[in-house]
């Protein structure tokens, strides 16, 4: 621990070949990182363990440090989620090419318009997926699971029941399962009502 202002972890990512990935980490190293982490794989699918364990690191006080903020992380959205999990561990963000503090007042307002942002783009994602589920609905088959009995037999099923039959019974007249009545009429009463 490095007094009061804690340690500096540093950062580094490479997702391509032409990114210096070396040379991220002597610019950490430079800017008084005392540990730093890297993840140097050239696939946007590849998970980076890396960035976990240079997260699992920091302890309240500490600077987490990155060389730019599209090498801590691949979008807006995950840029905030990562300023966000930092922040409410007690630990500072701040990338060098940007000069960008997730503590000064400039790095504060950066984040709240980047909040608002991706809340923006939460918002339009639902309104896009509800538009398409209902168009689905107007158009297209149900969605989801088909029904075990047709409405046909869930009537023939609910007589008799009303007769007294037992599930086994119902389910060997209909050709189901004996589970596929119970699961459809846990509550005969209310079924029949």
């Amino acid at each position: 621990m490095m007094g009061e202002k804690g340690r500096r972890i540093g950062y580094g990512r490479a997702a391509t070949p032409d990114q210096d990935g070396e040379g991220q980490l002597e610019q950490l190293k430079a800017a008084g990182c005392v540990h730093t982490f890297a993840d140097f794989n050239f696939s946007v699918a590849e998970a980076r363990p890396n960035l976990n364990e240079a997260i699992k690191e920091c302890r309240a006080g500490d600077t987490f440090v990155v060389t730019s903020l599209d090498r801590a992380a691949r979008s807006v959205p995950e840029i905030i989620r990562l300023i966000d999990t930092l922040t409410s561990r007690g630990v500072r963000f701040e990338s060098l090419a940007e000069g960008f503090t997730a503590n000064s007042p400039a790095g504060m307002a950066l984040a709240a318009a980047a909040q608002v942002f991706a809340q923006v783009g939460r918002v339009l994602n639902k309104e896009r997926r509800s538009a398409a589920r209902k168009a689905a609905d107007e158009d297209g088959p149900p969605m989801g699971r088909p029904k075990k009995l047709t409405d046909e037999q869930q009537r023939v099923a609910m007589e008799m029941l009303a007769k007294g039959a037992v599930p086994q019974k119902i389910a060997d007249a209909l050709g189901v399962h004996r589970t596929t009545i119970i699961r459809n009429f846990r509550k005969p009463a209310e079924a029949l009502a």
